[in-house]
């Protein structure tokens, strides 16, 4: 009689739903923890997990500019982005469609890729309509000096009213010249800043 009272106890505790009824935090804390691809993939769980992974707070991916985002990331706080040609026209619009994804993105860290390429042009942007974001850091490393990441931090600066620091790290492989740091640097300071604190750092 026991064994079989101890049979029907664990067959009802093996019937209960511990991931759906997991508390969100939980469930952020785990998503976290995943690539992009992965956390998308639990939406296959149950019906209640279809959408847990739009809760992600950072996103960890090995990053394709060339992949717009449909979906907005309202819990999305940081971003790092990685490879990114910047200098290709089509990438540096996939780029902004990106960041626009995030309302709440407030650290931004790209990689651009290590070497010249000659793309398209940068995609002319009001920004006086592209809504205003939440930035409040932003780190890029191998930045060349091109006229197209000049458009990309002029956009940072115009739309980011919180923004407290851009550092600037340069290609450490292609040789700048000074001059032409110091007419990259000229133009960076030239640019319309939408925070009054926000400082430009080079590195």
């Amino acid at each position: 009689m026991e064994l079989i009272h101890g049979t029907h106890k664990a067959s009802k505790f093996a019937s209960q739903d511990f991931i759906t009824n997991l508390p969100d935090n939980v469930v952020t804390n785990i998503l976290d923890r995943l690539l992009l691809r992965d956390a998308v993939r639990t939406s296959i769980l149950s019906k209640s997990w279809r959408f847990k992974w739009t809760m992600l707070s950072q996103l960890l991916t090995e990053s394709d500019a060339k992949k717009r985002f449909s979906t907005a990331f309202p819990s999305l706080k940081a971003l790092r982005l990685s490879k990114i040609c910047l200098d290709d026209g089509n990438m540096l619009s996939c780029a902004f469609d990106m960041i626009r994804s995030f309302p709440n993105l407030q650290t931004l860290v790209i990689t651009a890729c290590d070497q010249w390429y000659a793309g398209p042009p940068a995609p002319v942007e009001d920004y006086n309509t592209a809504g205003l974001l939440q930035l409040r850091s932003v780190v890029f490393h191998y930045m060349k000096g091109s006229e197209n990441e000049v458009c990309f931090l002029r956009y940072l600066l115009a739309c980011s009213p919180f923004l407290k620091q851009i550092v600037i790290h340069h290609h450490w492989y292609i040789k700048i010249s000074s001059d032409e740091k110091l007419t990259f640097a000229r133009k960076l300071l030239m640019l319309h800043r939408a925070s009054p604190v926000a400082e430009i750092e080079f590195l």
